[in-house]
């Protein structure tokens, strides 16, 4: 029995012996291997920090590139109310937001404000027109009232700022009223 079993592994052996591919055939396939096990490298296009606008169900948020992965080749944008979103180097879309924060003026049109107005509260509104030539914005609000901002108008940037802060505060409130409705079912 001995016999049989050596001359079933030498059969093996032979089997193997016959699937040898030959030298040029080995090499081709380890340098494809290689090729294959190598970690693409994508180069990377824009700079971390570079600004964006996005417009999210009738809402404009800013934030910009905060992440670069060049294995992946995807770029993590940070939005300035803390939302993350992450696209690869050749989306459109990336290219589109980009590109909605890098015309002449530094806010698109559409982006939103919340101003208080003295005496009379506080209203939305948003940019509805930009003049390249004088460097104004054009605002108007949810009373249907127009103002004009220049870009670096102290009121004009607070009201964009307010924004966010408005958004946080009315998401913290209705959570509060959310537990409170909670607490007084129990």
């Amino acid at each position: 029995e001995e016999d049989e079993d050596n001359d079933e592994d030498e059969d093996d052996v032979d089997n193997v012996e016959e699937l040898e591919l030959p030298v040029e055939d080995y090499e081709e396939a380890v340098e494809k291997e290689q090729e294959e096990d190598s970690t693409t490298v994508t180069p990377q296009e824009y700079l971390l920090g570079t600004p964006v606008y996005k417009l999210f169900d009738d809402e404009w948020y800013a934030g910009e590139i905060f992440d670069f992965n060049p294995q992946a080749g995807t770029y993590e944008i940070l939005y300035k109310d803390g939302d993350t979103e992450v696209y690869k180097t050749d989306e459109e879309e990336l290219f589109d937001i980009i590109s909605n924060a890098a015309g002449p003026q530094q806010y698109p049109i559409g982006v939103e404000v919340y101003k208080e107005f003295e005496g009379d509260g506080w209203y939305w509104g948003e940019i509805t027109s930009y003049d390249e030539n004088e460097g104004k914005y054009t605002v108007t609000y949810s009373d249907d009232e127009v103002w004009e901002y220049d870009a670096n108008d102290k009121e004009f940037v607070a009201a964009i700022d307010a924004v966010d802060e408005a958004r946080n505060w009315d998401k913290e409130t209705k959570e509060e009223e959310e537990d409170n409705s909670e607490e007084d079912e129990t």
